[in-house]
Parts: C-alpha cells; sequence; structure tokens
C-alpha cells in the first residue's frame, strides 16, 4: 500500500482546517511494473523503446499509381508528404482512405 503523506486543506467558506491523507506506498504492486532505477544500488531499469517516425518514401511520379490503381500500397505518410508538397490540404489525423481520395480527386480534377 502507498505511504501515507499528510497536508492540510483549507476551507475558505468556513475556514475551518482538515487534514487530507493519501496512501502512496508500493506494498502489493505487480512485479510486472516498471521500477524507478536505484543509481545508487546500480539498478536499472530496460529503456523504453524508441519509435521511430517514419519517413515517407519520395515518389516522382505518382501519376503512375494513381493510373495503375495502387495508390494503397503507399503509405499515409508518403500520401500526407506529398499531398503537402503540392499545397494541398491535409492532416495528420487523416485516414489513408481519405488522403487517397484526395490523391485521386487531384488527378481527376487536373484531367479536366
Amino acid at each position: 500500500m502507498p505511504s501515507i503523506k499528510k497536508g492540510s486543506v483549507t476551507n475558505e467558506a468556513d475556514n475551518e482546517e482538515s487534514t487530507l491523507e493519501i496512501d502512496t506506498s508500493s506494498e502489493g504492486t505487480d512485479s510486472n511494473k516498471r521500477t524507478i532505477s536505484n543509481a545508487d544500488k546500480g539498478e536499472t531499469t530496460p529503456a523504453k523503446k524508441v519509435r521511430n517516425k517514419p519517413q515517407p518514401q519520395i515518389i516522382e511520379n505518382m501519376k503512375e499509381y494513381f493510373d495503375n490503381n495502387t495508390l494503397d500500397q503507399l503509405t499515409t505518410t508518403t500520401l500526407r508528404h506529398w499531398l503537402k508538397e503540392r499545397s494541398l490540404p491535409c492532416t495528420t489525423r487523416e485516414k489513408k482512405e481519405n488522403l487517397i481520395q484526395k490523391v485521386r480527386k487531384h488527378f481527376l480534377e487536373g484531367s479536366l
């Protein structure tokens, strides 16, 4: 169980002071949880995996993917990068299908 920390809380309306106790000890914790490293004892925890930001593939001829109907093979990062290069509106939260639709719309409007 967590250790008890005491602090005082003042109720402004009543000007009464009461004691707040919070139990924050670590007894009974799950052994799978990561612990804080203890440099004094030489104990360390495994480092967190760093997730690398995906790099966009540079597409020189997106029209080829459009003509072959293979836009779905591209990553969202690549599609987003291509759209932003052409100053077409897109957000990082958009789904892949929405990005593909914007690329298709770009080529369909350009061929009119």
